[in-house]
């Protein structure tokens, strides 16, 4: 297994995968993708797309501000591989690639990326959530809770079951076309 952590520096998450995995683990620094700022989200995912190249981890692993560049790669198709996503924004972008086996795990007092939000945004998808009772937005394990997450990263299936129907954008003509031949 090769981790890949996406940040912007300072995550406490980061420090427990490092600590378990400290042979497998690789870290890129992203720059603040903060609201509005396009430029830094796509020097972010030249740097993530550059590190994909270079380490070819198995799983991605990014939390809060870092959740936005990993859902662009997701929703375009860049990567497909297993993901992890921590108190992460853009879970609504995220959860549009219906193929990927995506873990989000979300506190249910987050306050910058509410919960039923997120439980919304997986809904129908192929994700799977994982609910922190009474966690926040920074979510805080212990080193065995950690490792049962990122053991079930490694073992999450994408369910067909679950995904989301493709829209057929001709429906709507096809049933119009119906009406006005019925008329």
């Amino acid at each position: 297994m090769r981790i890949l952590c996406i940040d912007k520096g300072g995550s406490r998450i980061y420090d427990h995968v490092f600590k378990l995995y400290p042979k497998n683990t690789h870290l890129v620094e992203i720059p603040e993708p903060t609201n509005g700022n396009n430029n830094a989200i796509n020097k972010g995912i030249l740097k993530v797309m550059k590190a994909i190249e270079e380490v070819k981890p198995t799983v991605l692993v990014a939390g809060s501000r870092g959740g936005k560049i990993v859902a662009k790669l997701l929703a375009s198709g860049k990567w497909k591989g297993r993901t992890l996503l921590f108190g992460a924004m853009a879970t609504a972008e995220a959860t549009q690639c219906d193929d990927c086996p995506l873990l989000i795990v979300h506190g249910t007092r987050d306050t910058l990326n509410p919960i039923e939000r997120v439980r919304r945004n997986v809904a129908g998808s192929s994700a799977t959530l994982e609910e922190i009772v009474d966690g926040g937005h920074s979510l805080a394990f212990s080193d065995n809770e950690m490792e049962r997450i990122i053991h079930r990263v490694n073992t999450i299936t994408v369910s067909k079951v679950n995904r989301k129907p493709k829209p057929n954008p001709f429906a709507l003509l096809q049933q119009l076309q119906l009406l006005k031949n019925k008329s």
